[in-house]
């Protein structure tokens, strides 16, 4: 399902490339919450990014902690 929808997403990409992307990441994160997520550099080629994002087999999922360094901390956190 993954590899089809990443596909799909840049097949419409390619055929509307004038999508404004803001209004395409907005939608896109308020899609049903998957157990998996991927990202993607929008520089660079997408054809070539939505061919290599597979989602690994073997590996289980990992906690990722995203810090913005502009104040998005608690009071425990460092």
């Amino acid at each position: 399902m993954f590899e089809a929808n990443t596909g799909s997403l840049a097949r419409y990409l390619r055929v509307h490339a004038n999508t404004d992307l803001g209004r395409l990441v907005y939608t896109l994160f308020r899609r049903t919450d998957f157990p998996f997520r991927a990202a993607l550099h929008l520089r660079s080629n997408l054809q070539t990014s939505s061919r290599t994002a597979t989602i690994p087999k073997v590996l289980p999922p990992q906690i990722l902690c995203t810090f913005t360094s502009k104040g998005a901390q608690w009071a425990t956190l460092g």
